[in-house]
Parts: C-alpha cells; sequence; structure tokens
C-alpha cells in the first residue's frame, strides 16, 4: 500500500502539523508501508516551487493521501483521510453555514482521523454519513529533568479562539513582570509590547520539550480545543498549570487551576498573580493535575487503528 502524506502544515508547531510530524515518524518506524511526503520544503518556495507542488498533488498517484487538515486539492489517489483535530469553524458557524471547504473536503473523504474521542465526537454530529477513526493522540509525559524558573508558558495558535491578545493584556495587569517573572508565548500572532513578554515561534520538538522543562507554570485560556496538546503535556508533566474549564480537560484539571471559558481580562491576571504566588510557596502543588490523564500517546494501538482505518 502506498500512502502520500501531505505535509504542507508540518511547520506547524502548535497544533495539527506537529500531531501529524508525530504520526508520520511513527507510521514510518512501525510499518513497512511505503510513504511518500509532499511538502512545500520538497520544492522550496516562490511562484514556481508552488506551481510544482499543486501540480504534484494533481498528478500524485497512490492508494490513500493523508492530509493533516480539512482542506483538498485534487489528486488521482484511489482513496483520501484527514487528520483533525480542530473543528471550531464547524462548532461555531450557527447561522453562516458550514465553511464550504469542510463541506466539500469531507464529502470527498473515505476516511477522517481524528486525534480525540472528543473530536470524533464533534465530527460524526456534523457529519453523521462520515466513517470516523479516532486515534486519541494523548501526550508526552516530560516530568524528568524540569528545572523550573519564573517563568509562565503559552503555546497558541494566532486564533480569535486561543485568546493570546487576552493574555498579553492581562499580563500587564497583572504586573507580574515586575517580580521577576516572565511570560513565554509560542504563537504565530502580532508581537505584544508589553514588558516581559517573550515570543517565539516556529520552534523544533525539541526546542518546544525545553520551555516546558524550564516553564514555571503553564497558562492556557484558549475556549475551544479538540485536542489540546501543549495543555496536555503541561498536565501529564505536573507542571502548575491554570487552564479554561474545557469538555476535553475538566476531568484533568484541580479546582483552583480552573478559569471560566469566559473569564475577564482582570479574572485571567489574578489567577495568574494566584499561581504564581503558590509557586513560590510551594511549587505549586494544588494547581498540578490530580488526574493526568492523557500521558503519552500507545503508539501500538494508534498505528493499529490508522492502518485499520485506511485497509
Amino acid at each position: 500500500m502506498k500512502i502520500l502524506y501531505d505535509g504542507r502544515s508540518m511547520a506547524d508547531t502548535t497544533g495539527v502539523g506537529r500531531v501529524s510530524r508525530a504520526l508520520l515518524f511513527e507510521l514510518k518506524k512501525r510499518t513497512e508501508l511505503h510513504i511518500d511526503t509532499i511538502s512545500e520544503k520538497n520544492v522550496g518556495t516562490g511562484i514556481k516551487a508552488r506551481t510544482r507542488l499543486l501540480s504534484d498533488l494533481i498528478t500524485a498517484q497512490g492508494d490513500w493521501m493523508l492530509v493533516p487538515r480539512l482542506a483538498m486539492l485534487p489528486s488521482r489517489v484511489k482513496r483520501n483521510a484527514a487528520l483533525v483535530h480542530d473543528l471550531r469553524s464547524l462548532d461555531e458557524s450557527e447561522g453562516n453555514g458550514l465553511l464550504f471547504r469542510e463541506r466539500k473536503a469531507l464529502k470527498k473523504l473515505d476516511t477522517v482521523f481524528t486525534v480525540s474521542d472528543f473530536t470524533a465526537e464533534r465530527v460524526t454530529h456534523h457529519f453523521p454519513a462520515a466513517r470516523v477513526v479516532s486515534l486519541d493522540m494523548g501526550a508526552m509525559d516530560i516530568t524528568s529533568n524540569r528545572t523550573p524558573t519564573k517563568t509562565l508558558l503559552y503555546v497558541a495558535a494566532n486564533r480569535p479562539h486561543k485568546r493570546v491578545n487576552d493574555l498579553t493584556r492581562a499580563w500587564s495587569v497583572s504586573g507580574l513582570h515586575k517580580h521577576g517573572w516572565t511570560l513565554r508565548i509560542i504563537t504565530n500572532a502580532p508581537r505584544s509590547s508589553a514588558e516581559g513578554i517573550v515570543h517565539l515561534s516556529a520552534l523544533t520538538n525539541g526546542q518546544m520539550e525545553m520551555e516546558f522543562r524550564k516553564c514555571g507554570g503553564y497558562v492556557h485560556v484558549s475556549n475551544y480545543e479538540g485536542l489540546g496538546l501543549p495543555i496536555l503535556q503541561a498536565i501529564a508533566s505536573g507542571i502548575p498549570t491554570i487552564s479554561t474549564a474545557l469538555p476535553t480537560l475538566s476531568r484533568s484539571l484541580s479546582e483552583d487551576s480552573q478559569l471560566l471559558p469566559e473569564a475577564t481580562v482582570g479574572e485571567i491576571a489574578q489567577k495568574m498573580v494566584d499561581l504564581t504566588n503558590a509557586i513560590e510557596l510551594d511549587g505549586g502543588k494544588r494547581y498540578s493535575s490530580p488526574n493526568p490523564t492523557g500521558a503519552g500517546t500507545n503508539w501500538d494501538a494508534t498505528i493499529t487503528n490508522l492502518i485499520s482505518g485506511l485497509q
């Protein structure tokens, strides 16, 4: 079986691109499948390179094409599948109709792979006829070799529901930079000029792990997640955390850690102050997860589910 993998989202270190890289790596390592990756990195940049990429996608032939999002380009493969982790555009499209590209993509797909049971349920809700396979990816545990500093971390894509702007405003209100604390945000959102904020982007897996190992606490203010890989990593690793109490996370958060989805800038600021005070007092024990579910990916089961979904 020949699988063509559309790797154009591979540079996304915050979401589905990162999940896709891990999945592709394990798929190659654990199987003898023939896997070709088509990506912008393979063909370079510029108009000519993009034209060549488009041509490759249209003319590529194989048994399956696996893409890491709901945006399809025509190809001559026998079947199409997509890996999905964030359906915010679907869940909040009341009154506007579902986005055209998602509607069109789902109709062309033989299989929809989802990164969690929650996302699988949402796909089935919107598209009852879809063939859905949940991979339930989980997150890596980075408990060992942690060297916490006076740093808070947030990882988020530049989307309104991630509330990056609200977090930077809350940081300014909190005044924590005056007490030696730094907020490090890994994002592709515009940079904030607020004092004490460090913006990072396009990190390697190793660099991302290092950020988690040295952060003193994790802040998560997004009001929607299909998987929420970074927050799951924080929870799985026992990092003191404050987070929006989302369906995918609420069972893994301590009572003190939880923020309401509609939390104001002032409430987020106060919660950050409370978190840092607790970290300085006793390591923030009451902000660590009492039930760190989602830790570790069972790759054997994940690959088995994926292969069975492709057969």
